[in-house]
């Protein structure tokens, strides 16, 4: 009786944690130098700043209003609040609609290489089920969809 009560206990403290963890804005965002964070040691995360086994391709830069492009197809698709929006530099908190975790999403303007870096980056937990890859893809995809379209309505 005295396990299950102990058991239970830790149970409680461990989703408390993982609770508290997800409500804070984790140190980890922003731009240091020019460049985002980079990724934990941990699967629940990708980045294109750094060559690390979390690698993702940056993003295209194609117009000025890219970070108003990425901002609809996050609003459209998730549960998305932007923290912190610049000229050059954006941070969307993405939020799961079961469970209510936090996602960290960034993206930052590189004129220079005609890119967006990116990062997107679990808060909690040590996998993430590929889930931060296939939102940023989905996202390439809808970027290459609307700049194709573009492309071809200005002929």
């Amino acid at each position: 009786m005295r396990w299950l009560l102990f058991i239970a206990i830790v149970f409680i403290v461990i989703i408390c944690f993982l609770f508290w963890q997800n409500l804070h804005m984790p140190s980890s965002t922003g731009l240091i130098n020019g460049k985002l964070h980079p990724c934990p040691k941990r699967p629940n995360c990708v980045c294109c700043c750094h060559n690390e086994p979390n690698y993702i391709a940056p993003l295209p830069f194609s117009s000025e209003n890219i970070l108003d492009q990425i901002q609809a197809f996050l609003e459209s698709h998730y549960i998305a609040t932007v923290v912190q929006k610049t000229p050059d530099y954006m941070h969307v908190v993405v939020t799961t609609p079961l469970m209510r975790f936090k996602d960290d999403l960034e993206f930052a303007i590189d004129r220079a290489k005609g890119i967006v870096k990116v990062r997107s980056a679990s808060r909690v937990g040590y996998g993430d089920g590929g889930v931060n890859r296939v939102r940023i893809e989905a996202l390439r995809a809808f970027l290459e969809n609307n700049n194709a379209s573009l492309q071809t309505s200005s002929r």
